[in-house]
C-alpha cells in the first residue's frame, strides 16, 4: 500500500463524521499499488471510482479503466467486503 490506513489520502475539506474509508487495489495490469482513501459518503459511488481512479492517475470509462481491460476494485475498510 502507498499510503497507511490511519493517513489515507482524500479531500481533507470532508469532515471525518462524513468520511468512508476503502481499501483500493488496482488491477495488476496497471502497475499501480494499492492505497487506502476516504471520500465524503455523501457522493455519489460514481465519486468513488473516479477518485481512486484518479488516485492512481488513470481515468474511468464505463466503469473500467481506461486503457485496461480490468474493473477497478474497491473495498471497505477495515471490514474489507468488497464494493466493486
Amino acid at each position: 500500500f502507498t499510503t497507511k490506513p490511519s493517513r489515507p489520502v482524500g479531500d481533507a475539506a470532508v469532515p471525518p463524521a462524513r468520511r468512508c474509508m476503502f481499501a483500493v487495489v488496482m488491477p495488476a495490469s496497471t502497475g499501480a499499488r494499492p492505497c487506502h482513501l476516504f471520500v465524503d459518503r455523501e457522493k455519489p459511488v460514481e465519486a468513488i471510482l473516479h477518485a481512486a481512479a484518479s488516485h492512481g492517475g488513470f481515468a474511468v470509462d464505463k466503469g473500467k479503466l481506461v486503457g485496461s481491460p480490468e474493473r477497478l476494485n474497491l473495498f471497505t475498510f477495515p471490514e474489507g467486503e468488497v464494493v466493486r
